[in-house]
């Protein structure tokens, strides 16, 4: 029996050793696994996933996470299973301070329920592990098992282990990860750093960064090993200073400038800056220099301070007294003058002392027989004197005047300057003596200078001149008052009389707020003071008469002016009509598919002359209303456009060659003048060929501002570039006593055939561009036109606006199937061709040529019609009447009137809620059927109560069934006057 316990404690014994020979071989082959992961990993994060991952395998734990100790974050480094909350919790301080085996989470709430918190009653058993890392927070790893007392003793220890590596190994990514930062930092800042053994007496340089190796020029290694001695001398420095020997052999700190020199011998300012790096002992290891080239910021501090000795110079020469103070009143600057005008024997306005200081003993000069002071002496107010804004005469106590100003300084000072005006004065007083007399004269007597212009006059010469004041001539040529063409060689003449004998006498005509007088003019010279003026009004009963006489001039030029506008309105009225036919049949004409090419290009012709023609209408309406408003265009577009309409109109025996720039000519003004000016120098070019058979070369360049010809009109700037318009002809040439004239208005060389006015209108276009025209020619040789246009920068250039005519609205925006439209127009030409455009776009329509017609077609039944379009003016009732009738008998009906005077338009009834678009003539078919089209629309949404509702004037997106629409020439939203 003794045997067999003693056998069965053997045997357990066995098994003992066993189960922990086992658990140790367990141990070793996870810590291993662990260290074969964690040496693998190059980063602290590829660490801990590392970490995290092989204890979970490894321990076959369901959960594993690392925590920071002691703190409310948390680091979850696994993929967290549904049903934890991913939410920050707060855990408490020292739970993973030292290693635990919790067998039952549920059983501690108070230390682990941010825990709970987090994981709810999924996991029930923890095991964890502090990781130590120096530096940097200690971190700790747990697991979670879902069981209770899942986690075993052995198993402790193994986390435990590896926890203790896992430390190491983040200590050691860590300090990496902190001296590649470092590396990376110094490589790559902009200050040169070196880096020298301070344990060395010779401190040898061993590293220096690529920011010295750019400032210094020298490679790393060519500097690498030299004492700090040594390395001053290559960079051929000026002496050390003993500050920074000092620095140097004990292993201190300080800022220094030297100024060195480069490998390729260039001198630079190097602010230098020293310190130590201490080791474990404390004492220093290495001795670190950061460089920094500093030399625009020497040359600007010396620039600084030569302008400022400079300025300092300048102003002690000067006669002005000029005094600088700080913000507390303290002399910075004063040169001499200052003590000049203010002696202060004793301080001297010497830089530093106060300004009180400097006054009171100024004050203390005075003679007791010049006192009491005067305020402004005895009181110098500093601050009341820069508020004024304003100088402020002083009057010192030797009687000198002088004129004080005060302004105060961003930094909070104050500067202070002094004039001394009593020169000034004292030359006032004389003068204003002589004027005395002067003044009391009934004539207008005044002084000139040699220009002519008024140094002095006199009331009555103000008076005469109808000026509102004495000052208001001062400075003015005298002869201005005296503008009339008739009297300019009158001037003349006096002019030179007076140069001849010193002496003039004239009558010249004034005008001024009463009419013309006439004034009798004496001028002579005066020796030292210029020439003497005297003015009588001699204006007797001749005055009245011309008055009376400029009054029947004004109201005849007032009626001419009545007929000449109302002719020019009933041309533009009769021109739209025409244009209308013209560019209506030519859209008909493009729209035929099958048409063949040739009808295609005539028809763009048409349109094209049709555009030009609109716009020439719209010159015609705005006669008096000053210069229009300019765009800018592709200037070889135009040029190429005007070039063909003016090919069609040459004699076949002429040949016209072109030769045109293929990039774009980006200028500004009108495309319009630009065919004008090329129309006219190509007919003006035919007509010099006299009939005969003969070429004419139309060529388009860019070219600088610069000609050979001569500039006969407008200027050239050199430094500009310019699109060169030119127009050579093989005819007659110009004889050379008719070249200045050929720019005139209303000379012409065409006898009846010929007005003057084409080449003066060109000269006056491209004189209000800024361009210019040169002319080369001779008589026998033709003649060469070049009209310079400046070009407009192509990256400020706005884009190439949209004639009229373009197609720029949406496709099938104008169906317009079952609508009945009422045409009312007494030009059946334009009636015919917008009813053929309306019913091909499925219209029914009725046309009727007078107002009355059209008011009784509605009368009869008014719901019937979807639209009526209608003509203004059309004799005794105009589309004012269809508009108002409209009004009264189908307000949801839309209304458009058309007419060619838009600009004139003033009838109110054309503003009224019906009327749902003005159109100029000629007008652009497709515009006015989407017009049409969306106002119809929005008259039927207006019935039923949509958003159409209130007759239609908010309907609708589009521009038409919106508010009231102007469209002028075609261009929808140009505004006419109304």
């Amino acid at each position: 029996m003794p045997d067999d316990d003693e056998l069965r404690d053997m045997v357990l014994d066995l098994h003992a050793q066993r189960e922990s020979e086992r658990a140790a071989h367990r141990e070793c082959r996870t810590v291993s696994a662990v260290l074969e992961a964690l040496s693998g990993a190059k980063t602290v994060a590829e660490t801990r996933a590392a970490l995290v991952a092989t204890v979970k395998e490894r321990l076959g734990a369901d959960l594993v996470l690392l925590f920071e100790d002691g703190t409310d974050a948390m680091l979850l480094l696994d993929p967290v299973p549904a049903g934890i909350a991913l939410h920050r919790v707060s855990l408490a301080p020292g739970l993973f301070d030292k290693a635990r085996n919790l067998a039952d989470l549920g059983q501690v709430p108070g230390t682990c329920a941010g825990l709970g918190a987090l994981l709810g009653d999924a996991y029930r058993s923890l095991l964890s592990a502090p990781v130590p890392a120096d530096p940097g927070p200690t971190l700790a790893i747990a697991a979670f098992r879902r069981d209770r007392a899942a986690f075993t003793t052995d198993e402790r220890r193994i986390l435990q282990r590896i926890a203790r590596h896992a430390g190491q190994a983040l200590q050691a990514q860590g300090r990496a990860a902190h001296n590649r930062l470092l590396a990376a930092a110094i490589d790559g800042s902009p200050f040169g750093f070196t880096i020298s053994d301070a344990t060395d007496p010779d401190r040898p340089l061993i590293f220096a960064n690529p920011a010295f190796e750019r400032i210094s020029g020298y490679r790393a290694k060519e500097v690498h090993g030299r004492s700090s001695g040594a390395l001053f001398s290559i960079l051929g420095g000026e002496e050390i200073p003993a500050e920074l020997c000092c620095a140097m052999s004990h292993n201190g700190e300080g800022s220094f400038v030297l100024k060195n020199r480069r490998k390729n011998g260039t001198e630079y300012w190097n602010a230098l800056t020293l310190f130590p790096v201490p080791g474990a002992d404390g004492e220093a290891e290495y001795l670190v220099a950061t460089q920094w080239d500093v030399s625009e910021r020497i040359r600007a501090e010396r620039e600084s301070e030569e302008a400022r000795r400079r300025m300092d110079e300048a102003l002690s020469h000067t006669r002005d007294a000029f005094l600088l103070l700080s913000r507390r009143r303290r002399v910075l600057f004063a040169n001499p003058t200052v003590n000049a005008l203010f002696p202060a024997p004793n301080v001297r306005w010497v830089a530093g002392t106060t300004f009180a200081a400097n006054w009171a003993d100024h004050i203390a000069t005075v003679p007791a027989s010049l006192r009491p002071l005067t305020e402004t002496l005895s009181r110098a107010d500093l601050e009341k004197l820069a508020g004024s804004g304003a100088g402020r005469e002083m009057r010192l106590a030797d009687g000198r005047i002088v004129l004080v100003r005060a302004a105060r300084t961003s930094d909070g000072g104050m500067v202070i300057s002094a004039t001394d005006v009593t020169p000034l004065k004292t030359a006032e007083r004389m003068l204003r003596q002589r004027m005395e007399a002067i003044d009391s004269a009934a004539d207008g007597i005044g002084i000139t200078d040699e220009d002519g212009r008024l140094v002095q006059a006199n009331p009555s010469l103000t008076a005469l001149f109808g000026a509102r004041s004495e000052t208001a001539l001062i400075g003015r040529p005298w002869w201005r008052a005296y503008q009339d063409e008739n009297d300019r060689e009158v001037l003349r003449v006096l002019e030179a009389e007076l140069r001849r004998s010193g002496k003039s006498t004239a009558q010249l005509a004034c005008s001024d707020g009463d009419g013309t007088r006439t004034h009798e003019v004496s001028l002579s010279a005066a020796e030292n003071v210029g020439r003497i003026l005297i003015v009588r009004d001699v204006t007797r009963e001749l005055d009245a008469r011309r008055r009376r006489q400029e009054l029947a001039d004004q109201l005849d030029q007032a009626r001419r002016q009545q007929v000449l506008s109302e002719l020019a309105a009933r041309m533009a009225h009769d021109f739209g009509n025409l244009l209308s036919a013209i560019t209506g049949s030519a859209d008909l004409i493009e729209a035929e598919k099958a048409d063949p090419e040739k009808v295609s290009r005539h028809a763009a012709r048409i349109l094209a002359a049709g555009a030009q023609a609109i716009d020439l209408v719209d010159r015609l309406m705005d006669v008096g209303r000053g210069q229009r408003g300019v765009t800018r265009f592709d200037l070889r577009k135009a040029v190429e456009d005007a070039v063909d309409l003016a090919r069609t109109g040459l004699r076949r025996s002429t040949t016209l060659w072109t030769d045109f720039a293929r990039h774009k000519m980006p200028v500004k003004g009108s495309m319009t003048e630009v065919g004008q000016i090329v129309v006219n120098l190509i007919l003006n070019a035919e007509d010099a060929l006299e009939r005969a058979p003969g070429e004419i070369a139309v060529s388009l360049m860019i070219a600088p501002g610069r000609s050979r010809a001569p500039v006969m009109a407008g200027a050239l700037t050199p430094e500009r570039s310019y699109a060169v318009l030119s127009v050579r002809d093989t005819g007659c040439g110009i004889l050379p006593e008719l070249r200045s004239k050929i720019f005139e208005p209303y000379f012409t060389t065409k006898g009846d055939k010929g007005t003057g006015l084409g080449l003066a209108s060109i000269a006056q276009l491209v004189t209000r561009i800024g361009g210019a025209v040169a002319v080369e020619t001779a008589p026998g040789n033709g003649s060469t036109f070049r009209v310079f246009w400046p070009l407009v920068d192509a990256g400020t250039a706005k884009a190439e606006p949209k004639v009229p005519g373009a197609r720029v609205l949406p496709e099938n925006a104008e169906r317009l199937e079952g609508a009945l439209i009422l045409l009312v127009d007494d030009d059946t030409r334009v009636t015919d061709i917008l009813e053929t455009y309306l019913e091909r776009l499925g219209a029914e329509v009725a046309t009727v040529d007078a107002a009355d017609l059209a008011i009784e077609a509605v009368r009869e039944d008014p719901g019937a019609w979807a639209a009526v379009v209608t003509d203004y003016d059309m004799g005794a009732m105009t589309g004012g009447d269809v508009a108002g009738a409209m009004a009264d008998m189908a307000p949801d009906v839309p209304v458009f009137v058309i007419s060619a005077m838009t600009r004139r338009l003033s009838d109110p009834r054309i503003a009224a809620a019906n009327v749902r678009g003005v159109f100029a003539k000629p007008v652009d078919l497709r515009q006015v059927a989407v017009a049409i089209s969306q106002g119809i629309a929005g008259a039927v949404n207006g019935r039923s109560g949509g958003p159409g509702s209130g007759h239609g004037r908010d309907a609708g997106d589009g521009a038409a069934a919106g508010p009231f629409v102007r469209a002028a020439n075609g261009a929808a939203g140009r505004e006419a006057s109304s």
